[in-house]
């Protein structure tokens, strides 16, 4: 710690507020690291709809578990859903979006705990809408683990919904992932990420 012994107050090394100052001080601001990058990737199931003219073999439940099936991507991760009903409305509400999926290939499903698959058009319009997959650009470095930065994500096309968190090594302090808490809908080849850049050491002049 350092004492000013002319008013006998200590600064600590995490309370270094200075002393002495007869006018303000210029503030110098540099960036301590560099910025990250990422793409967003939209592969995830974000909208989708119960269809009017829906086959009839089964029986919506409210709660009724939709296990979706895994996506043609080897490193695919599969959709997670339970529907909502309410009178003749069935509703679906999306648990976790996937990742990996693409819109040529034919999607199934399992209803609650029975095997047997259901090709997913036959009763719902859906659209990959969702950021499924996060691609890293550039890990960035300097970040902190304990405050990692802000990932902004915009879309022209009217994208909304999605949160999406940086993974910070707090080892190299650089993003190693992104971890996609909501994949959102409405999402288009128009979606661009931002991330903050590393957290600024101020000092004084």
């Amino acid at each position: 710690a350092v004492v000013n012994a002319a008013n006998n107050t200590t600064i600590s090394a995490v309370n270094t507020v200075g002393f002495g100052y007869t006018e303000s001080p210029n503030i110098i601001a540099p960036t301590s690291g560099v910025t990250a990058t990422a793409a967003a990737g939209i592969t995830g199931i974000g909208t989708i709809e119960y269809k009017s003219d829906a086959l009839s073999s089964i029986t919506f439940v409210n709660d009724g578990v939709i296990t979706f099936s895994v996506p043609n991507d080897a490193n695919g991760v599969a959709a997670e859903a339970f529907t909502k009903v309410d009178g003749e409305n069935i509703t679906v509400v999306i648990i976790n979006n996937g990742g990996g999926y693409t819109v040529n290939e034919n999607i199934t499903f399992q209803y609650q705990d029975n095997a047997t698959d259901h090709n997913l058009s036959d009763y719902f319009n859906y659209e990959i809408d969702a950021i499924g997959t996060i691609l890293i650009g550039n890990n960035g470095s300097n970040y902190n683990n304990v405050y990692p930065p802000e990932v902004t994500i915009t879309d022209e096309g009217g994208g909304t919904g999605a949160v999406v968190i940086a993974i910070v090594n707090e080892t190299s302090n650089n993003i190693t992932g992104y971890s996609i808490v909501n994949g959102g809908s409405g999402y288009s080849n128009l979606t661009t990420i931002t991330i903050d850049p590393p957290r600024a050491l101020f000092k004084t002049s």
